[in-house]
């Protein structure tokens, strides 16, 4: 008797559901209309009002209700307002043009406003998983958790979407957290404004609302600075990038030393620590414009372990003219920004760079050459430079476009190369006129192949026709775009069945990525060409040798000036 009444419970369950679903598919009853901005929906009011205090609140005025949710996101509410299911649907034929997770924020805010708290629930399992906010919020007791920083910051944009408080305060808590590593390396400088504004107005602060976001930043960085408790927090290596960053921002910049007082706000402490900052104003002037370089001296000639971030301890004059200069220093800020792009981008976009070499510590990369139009340098130069580094960066600059790629073993000389493997792999190859197609042939010497070719083209006929050449295997390289004129940063890796050939040694030409020439320097170092998808992934829909594979870098089809070359690696 008793499995017998849960039988007809059961069907009286999925009978009800199915009178609901035929009610709203049939359009039965319609006596209530909800308006979106893609479509209007006709619901029963008997329903809707049992199911929703908000919509029965609503009802009760007006029979037509105006939403300012999308027609995807209504449409679900209701299915579920009449059926009691739910699921977060894909988002292809959507008309609004929302994707999936967009999709899941919006309705997570309505379920909140027309208090459907199974949709709430559901919404908010998805979007944590698919942030991977519940690996944040486990990290947050590890400061120093591989890529924990990055993937907070890249969270900051959509939970501000969510108006979902405890999810917003746990990845706020990770940001706090990070603060004195975020402002060291700069990577507030990629964040939205919004997101700034985010994290600098949290009620920890106490920063004048009247404030540039940047004058904010620096004076939090103060802020951070001076409570500094823990000893473990101030390390060496980040005592030594600390440093780099102040003799950077006095190497590149053209503020007084004034201005780079009130902007830096550091103390600078002798041995005995009886001299300060004011001290060395006292000693060579405020006006003095040989000011910075006596700064640069003192750095040089001593080993400064003492060193160490302060605030100043500014009298009220000093404090006043501090207050006064505020939209100039931003002006001038902007301005640094700029001399240090032009004198070395890489230290714009690392904070890019950073989030896809996790295991890398790109701070120890330093720019080690640079060749421009106007230099003598070849690939002699480079090969004897930048062969057998190791981990290696290069950046080109062209037509307003940057992009480059990198390498986790350099560029090794056939000597380096273990004998057996390369007596196995040893190829000789002919390089085509249009096409850089290499052609085996051991034996053929040309009476050309001891000149030194220093070409300003790819495709010199007096260039030797024939030239060893020496793959190298590389796994983690990948080439990069980190500035176009229609294209966001990416990165585009070696294809893994291509991997022995991710890089090509050829004492001829500069730095050269795949065998098929993906990226490859002339011997002049001034031109270059690009093939992608040979040995490096493209974006799919796009072939090898097409137009556009040849022009996706920088979109310049064919040979294509280089402004600047740029090649990074460690000193050791």
């Amino acid at each position: 008797m008793k499995g017998l009444n849960t039988k007809r419970y059961d069907r009286s369950e999925n009978f009800t559901k199915d009178f609901r679903l035929s009610l709203y598919k049939k359009g039965l009853g319609q006596d209530v209309e909800i308006v979106t901005k893609n479509g209007t929906f006709y619901g029963y009011s008997a329903i809707l009002l049992v199911r929703s205090a908000f919509l029965a609140t609503q009802i009760e005025q007006s029979k037509k209700i105006q939403t300012e949710y999308s027609y995807e996101a209504v449409k679900e509410a209701l299915e579920f307002i009449y059926t009691g299911e739910f699921r977060i649907p894909s988002a292809e034929n959507s008309k609004s043009g929302q994707n999936q997770f967009d999709l899941a924020c919006e309705l997570f805010s309505l379920s909140k406003k027309w208090i459907l708290p199974e949709i709430k629930l559901r919404c908010q399992k998805y979007i944590s998983s698919d942030l991977e906010l519940l690996e944040i919020t486990k990290e947050t007791e590890l400061e120093n958790s591989k890529g924990i920083k990055n993937k907070a910051l890249s969270k900051l944009d959509p939970i501000q979407k969510l108006e979902y408080e405890d999810l917003k305060e746990q990845v706020l808590k990770v940001v706090d957290k990070q603060m004195p590593s975020i402002i060291a390396n700069r990577d507030y400088i990629h964040l939205k404004d919004t997101d700034l504004s985010m994290i600098l107005q949290r009620n920890t602060l106490n920063i004048s609302s009247e404030l540039s976001l940047f004058t904010m930043i620096i004076d939090y960085a103060c802020q951070v600075y001076d409570s500094q408790s823990d000893p473990n927090e101030l390390t060496d290596k980040r005592k030594k990038g600390l440093r780099d960053n102040l003799l950077n921002r006095i190497r590149f910049g053209s503020m007084d030393l004034d201005s780079f007082l009130i902007v830096e706000n550091y103390e600078i402490l002798t041995e005995d620590e009886n001299n300060d900052i004011a001290d060395y104003i006292e000693m060579i002037g405020e006006n003095n414009e040989s000011g910075i370089e006596t700064i640069l001296d003192i750095y040089k000639e001593k080993d400064v372990d003492w060193f160490k971030p302060k605030r100043c301890h500014l009298d009220d004059n000093f404090a006043k003219v501090q207050k006064e200069r505020h939209d100039t220093l931003l002006k001038d800020l902007k301005q640094l920004n700029k001399e240090i792009e032009q004198e070395d981008p890489l230290y714009v976009y690392l904070p890019y760079l950073r989030d896809k070499l996790e295991n890398i510590n790109l701070d120890e990369f330093k720019l080690q050459f640079v060749s421009e139009p106007k230099d003598i340098y070849t690939c002699t130069e480079f090969h004897r430079i930048c062969d057998n580094k190791g981990p290696t960066i290069v950046l080109i600059e062209s037509e307003g476009a940057i992009f480059g790629g990198y390498t986790s073993v350099g560029w090794i000389t056939k000597k380096q190369i273990n004998q057996q493997e390369a007596e196995e792999k040893k190829i000789q190859k002919k390089v085509d006129k249009q096409d850089f197609e290499i052609v085996q042939d051991d034996e053929k010497k040309p009476e050309h192949e001891n000149q030194n070719n220093t070409s300003t083209s790819f495709f010199d006929i007096n260039e030797p026709r024939f030239e060893k050449i020496t793959p190298i295997e590389d796994d983690k390289a990948f080439l990069f775009i980190l500035k176009s004129s229609d294209k966001e940063q990416q990165i585009l890796k070696v294809i893994p069945e291509q991997k022995e050939n991710a890089l090509v040694y050829y004492s001829k030409r500069g730095p050269i990525f795949g065998d098929g020439w993906d990226l490859a320097i002339s011997a002049d170092l001034k031109n270059g060409y690009s093939d992608l998808g040979l040995t490096y992934q493209l974006p799919d829909g796009i072939r090898h040798k097409s137009r556009y594979a040849k022009s996706f870098l920088n979109n310049q089809y064919g040979e294509w000036k280089i402004q600047r070359l740029l090649v990074y690696f460690r000193d050791y």
